[in-house]
């Protein structure tokens, strides 16, 4: 690219910053172990303290109100290589290690949704991918919602995530759509 079209020799040319996106992990407990083992809590809330310092963003986590022993992990990202250097980074294989004998990652995925503005009401949350369903799922008790594509493009179609606040417990479905109950560190 010749040099006069570049942002940095050219200061009147604006700068493309890439939307963050947002890790959605699926851990599932190895039995006996579920999330009321006394170890979990501390090290989950060491998890978050170390992945929010490094990412800048939240990280939160919900439980699956029909599989107890499925634990969403969510969280925001710069982009798809900044959490993989945190994938790789020696304070995570620390905590992988710490985590490795009451639980497993089943699965992981970038989405392209910035999730700056997730309220921290959000009590509950449901999501679901490559539907074409119009999202309108709990109506007045709904805070927040988004939906954005595979940010990696593993994936087709559209993902959709719906943040709920009190009342979340008494939104009913007729669709598939699996509720996601957030989980209180604090406790």
């Amino acid at each position: 690219m010749p040099d006069s079209l570049t942002a940095k020799s050219n200061p009147h040319l604006p700068v493309i910053q890439a939307m963050p996106v947002t890790e959605v992990a699926i851990l599932n407990f190895i039995p006996p172990h579920d999330i009321h083992t006394p170890a979990l809590l501390p090290l989950f809330r060491f998890l978050s303290e170390r992945q929010s310092a490094w990412s800048g963003f939240p990280l939160r986590f919900f439980q699956n109100a029909s599989k107890e022993g499925e634990i969403y992990l969510v969280s925001g990202w710069k982009d798809v290589p900044a959490h993989n250097g945190w994938i790789a980074s020696d304070a995570n294989q620390e905590l992988l290690t710490l985590l490795k004998s009451y639980l497993t990652v089943a699965s992981l995925m970038h989405l392209e949704i910035d999730i700056t503005g997730f309220p921290d009401e959000v009590t509950g949350l449901r999501g679901w991918g490559r539907s074409e369903g119009d999202g309108d799922e709990g109506g007045d008790k709904v805070i927040w919602r988004a939906e954005g594509k595979d940010a990696e493009g593993k994936e087709d179609g559209v993902w959709r995530l719906i943040g709920y606040g009190k009342g979340f417990e008494e939104v009913t479905s007729d669709t598939a759509i699996t509720p996601l109950k957030r989980i209180d560190l604090d406790q």
